[in-house]
This record gives structure tokens, C-alpha cells and sequence, in this order.
């Protein structure tokens, strides 16, 4: 048996960095898409909850200028008075 010269180790030591450094690539590339992914799902609950808030604070204007004109809520005695 013969020992590995000086440059074959080189090669060697370079192919083993290369292939951590795919084997990472790779890894990193499953965790940006798994992160994308979540980033989307957030954004459109977001934009969910947006539509909602419109909704309700036009159902609440809505409710303020009912038959009565604008009212100020804030001084409005509970209905059980």
C-alpha cells in the first residue's frame, strides 16, 4: 500500500469541502422555502385580518350614525339604566 501523496490529499480534503458545502447549500435551500412559505401564510392572514378591521370599523360608523345622528358613545348610559 501506498501513501497518498501530497496532492491527492489536497484533492481529497477539497472534494469533502465541496461536498459539505452542497450538503449545506441544500440544507439552506429547504429552509428558505419552508421560511418563504410561512412568510406567504402570514401575509395573506394579514391581509385577512385588514379586510376585517375595515369591515368592522365601518359596521361601527355605521352603528354611531344610526337613526340618532353621531352620538358620543363614551357618555351613553348602558341600556340596563
Amino acid at each position: 500500500m501506498t501513501q497518498p501523496t501530497d496532492l491527492e490529499t489536497t484533492i481529497q480534503s477539497v472534494q469533502d469541502d465541496v461536498a459539505e458545502l452542497q450538503s449545506r447549500a441544500l440544507f439552506q435551500e429547504d429552509v428558505i422555502q419552508k421560511l418563504d412559505d410561512v412568510v406567504v401564510r402570514q401575509a395573506d392572514y394579514i391581509q385577512s385580518l385588514q379586510r376585517k378591521l375595515a369591515e368592522l370599523e365601518e359596521r361601527l360608523e355605521d352603528l354611531r350614525y344610526s337613526s340618532n345622528g353621531p352620538s358620543d358613545l363614551a357618555n351613553e348610559k348602558p341600556p340596563h339604566y
